[in-house]
Formats: C-alpha cells, structure tokens, sequence
C-alpha cells in the first residue's frame, strides 16, 4: 500500500491519498517462472548433449553444462559473448561453422 499526503495550496497536508494494489497474480506469475527456469535448467545441465542458444551475431548466449565443459568455459550459466566459431575446432568437430546461423 502506498500513503501520498496532498498539499493544500498553503503547503499544509490537507488529505492522503492510499493506493493498495493487488499483486497476488504477479507474485504467483513470478514464483511459477521461476519454477519453470529452474526445471529448464536442470534438464538442459543433465542432458549429455550440447545445447547452446546464440544470437543473430552468432555470440553464445546460453549453454549447458556439457557444451560449457566442451568448450572450456568456467561458468555456462554466463553468456560467453564470444562468437560461436572463434572456439577451437578440435573440441567441438563439425558441430560449428561461421554460417551456422540456424
């Protein structure tokens, strides 16, 4: 609930105005979001295949954990910002390509 005290034209508080907004279909909309990445999360880090999700410029924007391991990345859950081809061939063989864009 949000209290807003209104001003007469003197300056003195003549009145407040509350707003109370209803936010239990928000919250539930968040929580169940948040349960649906949370399940994509695991399934995508427990699949053996690799999963990637680039962007139109090719820069990896999402992995999982198999793909992550692949290429060497630290953390797969942060987006490399390297463009999917600059990694190196031998790791990942006839997986990539610079017109991969699919």
């Amino acid at each position: 609930m949000t209290i807003t005290p209104v001003r007469n034209t003197e300056g003195d508080i003549s009145h407040f105005i509350a707003i109370k907004e209803h936010t239990t279909e928000r919250k539930q909309a968040e929580e169940s979001l948040q349960r649906e990445q949370g399940l994509l999360r695991a399934l995508m880090d427990n699949i053996p295949d690799f999963i990637y999700f680039k962007d139109r410029d090719s820069r990896i924007v999402r992995n999982n954990l198999a793909h992550a391991v692949a290429l060497g990345l630290s953390d797969p859950a942060k987006p490399s910002a390297k463009l999917i081809w600059t990694f190196s061939p031998r790791r990942t063989p006839g997986i990539i390509s610079p017109t991969s864009n699919r």
